[in-house]
């Protein structure tokens, strides 16, 4: 009984042993947090955060880049809020930029005649 008490311990030392060795402080992320939704009809609710009171430019072109539809500068705030009527676009495929310094969130924004589709964000660094 005694041994059997003994391994029982052992067993237990050893399973939380990875717990104790593990003296990390926990990370924090850097990333920007795009949260962009469909409120109703063709307005999408945007939502950054995570700017961490750097400049972030937020704009939104056509896939190819060459007519801007939307654009907005952001400085010395940690969050930013819009809501975006895209009812006057033509029905076609978008791009939802938010950049900072050299990290880029990109979102493709489908409008087709009755309905808005989004894609999930796209986070790259350059």
């Amino acid at each position: 009984m005694k041994r059997f008490h003994w391994l029982a311990t052992l067993c237990l030392a050893v399973m939380t042993l990875p717990v104790w060795a593990n003296n990390s402080t926990p990370t924090v992320s850097t990333d920007i947090l795009v949260n962009a939704k469909i409120s109703e009809g063709k307005i999408i609710s945007l939502k950054v955060s995570n700017l961490q009171m750097e400049k972030t430019s937020i704009k939104l072109t056509d896939l190819k880049g060459d007519n801007t539809y939307y654009r907005d500068f952001i400085k010395d705030h940690n969050g930013y809020g819009r809501r975006l009527n895209l009812d006057n676009l033509p029905a076609g495929k978008y791009m939802l930029t938010v950049k900072q310094k050299d990290e880029y969130v990109k979102q493709i924004i489908v409008i087709k005649d009755n309905y808005v589709l989004l894609s999930k964000t796209n986070h790259q660094q350059t």
